[in-house]
């Protein structure tokens, strides 16, 4: 019978909404550390090649198959979140950019609304609250970056500018 490490990890990878870990993958493989690593190496090499729309990345979560950047574009829009209104994509925008960020601060800016979108945000798991004082703080959290395939904040702000054109920030600031 065929090795099916290699398979396994590959469809685990696939349908995973997270990065998983080699410790995971090994657990759900029952193979050694060492054969899960050659596996990965082998998934990556496959993916690498230009026949291929997908690509194995590795995070500080662990290991996860993305849209290569150069057709995320095209199929962005049948993700969940392609759904996202203006007012949501706003308080992103400012908890990526700014936070950690209380949700206070948020509320001076947008307004009222803003309660909303931060509770729609959570439930969607791409910001994470805690409570500070009277108010909470919120972060982005790994499943926003996994989304955008970024690892820093820096990185979300050079690929956004370069996708769309000037200041990200300043233009979903805008009214309108």
């Amino acid at each position: 019978m065929a090795d099916k490490t290699e398979p396994l990890i590959e469809s685990a990878l696939f349908i995973s909404s997270s990065p998983l870990s080699v410790r995971r993958l090994k657990g759900l493989t029952n193979a050694e550390r060492e054969e899960v690593k050659k596996s990965l190496e082998s998934i990556r090499k496959k993916f690498s090649d230009g026949s291929h729309g997908i690509e194995l990345c590795e995070t500080t979560e662990g290991y996860e198959l993305r849209v290569k950047p150069e057709y995320l574009e095209e199929v962005s829009h049948l993700t969940p979140y392609s759904d996202l209104s203006r007012g949501q994509l706003k308080v992103l925008a400012l908890v990526a950019f700014k936070g950690p960020i209380r949700q206070s601060d948020i509320a001076k800016i947008i307004g009222n609304r803003a309660y909303s979108y931060i509770k729609d945000l959570e439930k969607r798991e791409l910001i994470r609250t805690e409570k500070h004082k009277r108010t909470k703080k919120l972060e982005i959290t790994n499943n926003f970056k996994s989304y955008f395939g970024i690892e820093e904040r820096q990185d979300l702000e050079e690929k956004l500018e370069e996708t769309l054109g000037g200041n990200i920030f300043d233009r979903l600031m805008e009214d309108g």
